[in-house]
């Protein structure tokens, strides 16, 4: 076994900036890391996948503006009128300054609001992956016709617009409770101090989405049931109704412990108050919301959600 030293410390530290750096970037209007995001296929870019595409060199040749404007998509005959419009002023690049009147011109094209700018040169440029930056730079010469147009970006058809409220109001913990794309249990593991902002892990684990509307229910249920039980005792001598209440929070807890698939939520050093209220705010669960997230995702046929029964909502 090899002894921990100061270098291989540095050298882990160093190799977690990496990995960081590489996958997301930081927002200096937020002070927060997002994840990159291709500007072209709206897709997370993959780790060691990344590329740029200059603004002034590339995306404003006038091929370029005829390929990626709004008005040049090629729309299903069936998509309202309404939906075009709200995907059209979904689709529009926030990397950059809006009141920058030399950014102007970004509007007319369909790309991603997540995407990022980086740096080309001396010119500004807008983050992608590489098979898409590959196409678009090809599709930018002269010599190339007819301009195809990169077969996954979002002016190819290939768009889903904004999650709807339904899904966007989850925190994070109820978020992957219905999450299908995990491997193993979660674990929230929030560190704080008194002079220290709040910091974040998570692990992700297995997760059991077709017992999670059992367990939704099974809770409300328990609440429900525990705001009866409290109403009828509000007439009893208050040491009594206390010890009730002691021993059913017990019973419910070895309850949950039992039902329950394993979600986690680890406080890590001192809080203050408020930071704690922060954290339980963060990652308090909402059942109604779970399930009506649930709900969504089967009715509008999501991938493997339709699975679920739905005759148990």
């Amino acid at each position: 076994m090899e002894a921990v030293n100061a270098d291989i410390i540095n050298k882990a530290a160093v190799g977690t900036v990496i990995a960081r750096n590489n996958l997301t970037y930081y927002d200096d209007n937020r002070g927060t890391y997002n994840s990159k995001v291709c500007a072209i296929c709206d897709c997370l870019i993959r780790y060691d996948d990344e590329d740029k595409i200059s603004l002034v060199a590339v995306l404003k040749k006038e091929k370029m503006r005829l390929l990626f404007n709004k008005n040049n998509v090629k729309w299903d005959k069936n998509v309202p009128k309404k939906v075009k419009l709200k995907l059209k002023q979904y689709y529009t690049c926030n990397a950059f300054d809006k009141s920058d009147v030399s950014y102007s011109w970004l509007k007319e094209y369909m790309l991603s609001p997540r995407t990022f700018k980086v740096k080309s040169g001396r010119s500004e440029a807008i983050g992608s992956c590489r098979c898409c930056c590959q196409q678009v730079r090809r599709s930018s010469r002269s010599d190339v016709s007819p301009t195809p147009l990169p077969p996954f970006s979002i002016s190819n058809g290939l768009m889903i617009g904004k999650a709807p409220e339904t899904l966007e109001k989850l925190n994070e913990v109820e978020r992957a409770l219905i999450s299908r794309g995990r491997i193993n249990k979660h674990i929230f593991s929030f560190e704080a101090g008194s002079h220290k902002s709040i910091k974040r892990w998570h692990t992700m684990f297995y997760n059991d989405v077709d017992a999670v509307l059992g367990v939704s229910n099974w809770a409300q249920k328990i609440e429900t049931e525990n705001i009866c039980n409290r109403n009828d005792k509000y007439k009893e001598e208050e040491e009594e109704e206390e010890e009730e209440e002691e021993e059913e929070e017990d019973n419910v807890a070895i309850q949950m412990k039992r039902t329950i698939p394993d979600i986690c939520v680890i406080l890590t050093g001192p809080f203050t108050p408020m930071q704690k209220a922060k954290v339980m705010a963060k990652t308090k669960i909402n059942y109604s919301n779970v399930k009506n997230a649930l709900l969504w995702l089967v009715i509008t046929f999501v991938g493997s959600f339709l699975s679920i029964n739905i005759s148990i909502f």
